[in-house]
């Protein structure tokens, strides 16, 4: 038992400055107990209540089970044995994730129109607990190796962002950043902008399918570029095909900065171009992104490679993977990295609308009330109301943002957000389903089957 990893949860941690207080769960490894010499480097982590199987408490309902994931790559000797503190938000996390006050802030470009958001930015008192409160605490409660090279910190959303500005102001402290889905629209990019180069090991990731956490993303990622990281070297950014803004993704590639951060990612073995294959004449909406996958299955977006049009006539490549269309037609494109090359068809058609349309049919289960509504509760857009056309038949014809990533599951109520959704769609055996998804790349009609409901007995 003693040799089995372990989560210690300390209740009520003070947080001096801020005065408040909050849950710390603190992950031990595999041995911690028998070896009473051995330290480790430390992992720190934001919504510290989300990230461990015994403790979730995510508005998702998962959670992203790195005590798991951790096990299994330190029993795989593809990282050391590490300690993970899980560091749990306040009712104020908004505020304590910014460090610059946000009042009425416009954000524009969003699948859910232009909205405001207001923060009051107490970032620099959690960046104060974090430092001041915290880690002494943990480097004298357990072996710690304390110095910077052997201090990671991990955040998601808001907690990406904390992470972005708690470690480029105190590198000497973190050495490692995962900034993952940061949410960097919370702030001005010139602020995002401007940080300096820092000895520092960056991880930074953004689903595909998380609208406009993208094109933010993307955008420091170019800054920190500029500032002199270099993509799979000090710097790795990872754009993941479909992913979406939940602890379920951010569990899944979480492996991925681990063992950056504290493993051997291995060689690079292979390389596919992900991303839309059609744009237009003079736009500049397309960008690929080539994925590549190392020899230990870790996997990165590579910014640093080359790209070679067969015909350049059709079609010109920026250094960074814009699609520059010149005239109709059709030309492959090939992306090098390291001694991988890979190629891929683009399509320049004269103009693409900004826009398509999506039908969607639903068959529902003969259980389902007669007078019921039938919604698709997407993750990017708000709950789209189908109508009844027919005996347990539903149909919705929406238009979406081309190229966008819809992911969606079909519930009987509009808005259930921070709640159980007690009508969601089952499978046939009342289990949970996984999330639908599709592209919006063209007009087209999609059939469905909503096999049960969570609240109907079949």
């Amino acid at each position: 038992m003693g040799h089995r990893s372990k989560i210690i949860k300390i209740s009520d941690f003070y947080a001096k400055k801020l005065n408040n207080y909050r849950d710390i769960f603190i992950y031990l490894p595999e041995g911690y107990d028998a070896d009473t010499e051995l330290r480790y480097p430390v992992l720190y982590m934001h919504d510290g209540q989300n990230i461990f199987s015994i403790s979730n408490k995510s508005l998702s309902g998962c959670s992203w089970n790195i005590d798991y994931t951790a096990d299994e790559l330190i029993r795989q000797g593809k990282i050391k044995k590490i300690i993970i503190v899980g560091v749990s938000n306040n009712t104020s996390r908004g505020g304590e994730y910014t460090h610059f006050s946000c009042i009425n802030r416009v954000v524009k470009g969003g699948a859910l129109g232009d909205y405001k958001l207001s923060v009051d930015g107490r970032g620099l008192l959690y960046e104060d607990f974090i430092i001041n409160d915290l880690k002494p605490y943990v480097d004298s409660k357990f072996r710690t190796m304390s110095d910077s090279e052997n201090t990671a910190m991990i955040g998601s959303s808001m907690g990406g962002l904390v992470t972005y500005n708690i470690g480029f102001r105190n590198p000497g402290i973190f050495g490692k950043l995962g900034i993952m889905s940061p949410a960097f629209f919370w702030e001005d990019l010139k602020s995002l902008s401007s940080v300096q180069k820092a000895p520092l090991k960056i991880w930074m990731d953004v689903g595909e399918g998380e609208d406009y956490f993208v094109n933010y993303a993307k955008d420091v990622a170019d800054v920190l570029i500029e500032k002199g990281y270099k993509s799979g070297d000090d710097f790795m950014y990872y754009q993941e095909p479909m992913a979406i803004h939940s602890e379920l993704d951010w569990g899944k590639r979480v492996r991925m900065p681990l063992m950056y951060f504290f493993g051997n990612i291995g060689v690079p073995e292979s390389c596919r171009l992900f991303g839309d294959d059609k744009t237009g004449i003079s736009e500049e909406n397309l960008r690929i992104n080539p994925v590549i996958t190392y020899d230990s299955g870790f996997t990165i977006s590579q910014l640093n490679g080359s790209y070679c049009a067969e015909h350049p006539e059709v079609l010109d490549v920026c250094g960074d993977g814009t699609i520059l269309g010149k005239s109709e037609g059709t030309s492959n494109v090939t992306f090098t990295y390291e001694g991988l090359k890979i190629s891929r068809q683009y399509t320049v058609v004269k103009e693409l609308s900004n826009s398509v349309d999506i039908t969607i049919n639903v068959k529902v289960p003969g259980k389902t009330p007669t007078e019921a509504n039938v919604y698709m509760g997407t993750y990017v857009t708000k709950p789209l109301k189908l109508c009844r056309i027919g005996d347990k038949l539903y149909q919705g014809r929406f238009s979406f943002p081309r190229g966008l990533v819809v992911s969606f599951r079909f519930r009987r109520e509009a808005d259930v957000f921070g709640k159980p959704d007690l009508t969601l769609e089952k499978d046939k055996s009342m289990n949970e389903i996984d999330i639908r998804q599709f592209r919006a790349t063209e007009d087209k009609e999609l059939f469905y089957t909503v096999e049960n409901w969570g609240d109907i007995l079949p």
